[in-house]
């Protein structure tokens, strides 16, 4: 059973994924999605750093090679949208 302090930092997080996502809708109805998708990919890099800040594991090769892929996806599809 949840102690009080953790159903309050679980309702803290609610919340805090409640207003991304509103935040997500305000800017996709801001701007098309091949602009605004490719700044999902730090989301890659958040979840690389908050592993080794808060469980101190480094992320492995294969790890940094498919997030490269996929970053580097987005991007080349962002960039020649834009050419």
């Amino acid at each position: 059973m949840p102690e009080p302090a953790d159903c309050g930092m679980m309702l803290f997080l609610g919340f805090a994924g409640l207003a991304s996502h509103f935040c997500l809708i305000r800017a996709f109805a801001a701007a098309p999605a091949n602009t605004i998708a490719p700044f999902g990919y730090t989301s890659l890099l958040w979840a690389a750093a908050f592993s080794f800040l808060i469980f101190a594991e480094a992320a492995r090769l294969h790890t940094i090679i498919g997030a490269g892929l996929i970053a580097g996806a987005g991007l080349f599809i962002f960039l020649r949208e834009k050419g």
